[in-house]
C-alpha cells in the first residue's frame, strides 16, 4: 500500500509518480488539520435602544485559529461603547446607529472563517 488508511492516492503529480491526498476533507500530515469552523450566537439580534448586547464568536480548528477580529461590515468597529473579549462583542447602550453586521474572523494556516451576527436596534 502506497498511501496510508487515511489518505487516497492519486497518481502523475509528483516524480514518484502518485500522492497521497486526505480522504476525510482535512489536511495536514496526519490528516486532522483544516480551516476554521464556527457560528456567531446568536446570529440575529433585536433590542431597544439603551439595552447592551452579546454575541458569541464560537470558533474551533486544528490548528486553533491563531486571531479572531469583529469589524462592522461597512468598515472599522469604532472603540466607542464596544468591548471585544475571549471572541465575544459586546455593545453598551445601544443605539440605531449600531444597526448592522458584524462580523467575527478567525483564522488559521489553512484558512478562514467568517461568521456573522445582524443586529436591530428599535
Amino acid at each position: 500500500m502506497l498511501c496510508p488508511s487515511t489518505k487516497r492516492c492519486q497518481t502523475g503529480f509528483t516524480r514518484k509518480g502518485y500522492r497521497c491526498v486526505c480522504a476525510n476533507g482535512l489536511l495536514g500530515e496526519n490528516c486532522t488539520e483544516g480551516p476554521p469552523l464556527g457560528q456567531v450566537v446568536p446570529d440575529i439580534i433585536e433590542t431597544v435602544e439603551g439595552r447592551n448586547i452579546t454575541a458569541m464568536c464560537n470558533v474551533t480548528g486544528n490548528p486553533k485559529p491563531d486571531r479572531t477580529i469583529w469589524k462592522r461590515s461597512d468598515g472599522i468597529l469604532s472603540s466607542a461603547r464596544t468591548m471585544v473579549s475571549k471572541g465575544n462583542l459586546t455593545k453598551l447602550n445601544t443605539t440605531t446607529q449600531d444597526n448592522g453586521f458584524y462580523v467575527c474572523t478567525a483564522a488559521n494556516p489553512w484558512g478562514t472563517k467568517s461568521p456573522s451576527v445582524i443586529l436591530h436596534v428599535y
